[in-house]
């Protein structure tokens, strides 16, 4: 009986969740934001107004609060995979096009940035606007430890665990364990493993 009630009220809480998340995105909607079913966003997320139909969230994904999901320009675009759980105080960027897999995992403060700035003598940073930039990817069943920046144009394969702090410079194939700033190599996964790398 104990269990049912507490199946009960957790069910009573998604759905209020999920309640709660659609009329947050009611006026997003109208805009061309899309989003699929079971969502789940927290308070505080902020959306670019322009461009907003180039942001695509799957089904299932939750994110935490206070962060930020920004479209630079027409040429960029951000996907989100289904079932990806990205935690609060987050940043997404996109100046060209950034794409997050199924099933990740961001723990806090994680950064993805999908533009650039022009840098150098003569060059005001101020004024200087954006530079063209390669796509940024993350792969399916990622897990991206807390308060790490993934710099644009880094690709990660699947299943790739990025330690906390870490800035992640470069591309890596899946399955790579990676730590440090820049990040670099710890080990791979193999099929066999199945819990957290010490």
């Amino acid at each position: 009986m104990k269990q049912k009630l507490i199946d009960l009220i957790l069910h009573i809480h998604q759905k209020c969740s999920e309640a709660a998340t659609w009329i947050k995105l009611c006026p997003y909607r109208p805009l061309g934001l899309k989003v699929g079913s079971h969502a789940n966003f927290s308070y505080g997320i902020c959306f670019s107004k322009l461009y907003l139909k180039n942001i695509t969230i799957g089904n299932n994904v939750s994110l935490g609060q206070r962060g930020y999901v920004l479209i630079l320009n027409k040429q960029g675009s951000i996907s989100i995979g289904d079932g990806t759980v990205i935690c609060g105080d987050f940043y997404i960027s996109s100046h060209a096009p950034v794409h997050i897999g199924k099933n990740c995992q961001f723990s806090f403060k994680v950064t993805v940035l999908g533009h650039a700035h022009p840098v150098g003598w003569g060059v005001n940073p101020v004024t200087s606007g954006y530079k063209e930039c390669p796509p940024t990817s993350i792969g399916d069943c990622c897990f991206i430890g807390c308060c790490a920046v993934i710099m644009p144009g880094v690709c990660l394969g699947d299943y790739c665990v990025v330690g906390a702090g870490s800035v992640v410079t470069k591309s890596f194939p899946a399955g790579s364990v990676i730590a440090g700033s820049p990040a670099k190599l710890i080990r791979t996964l193999n099929g066999k493993d199945v819990s957290a790398p010490t």
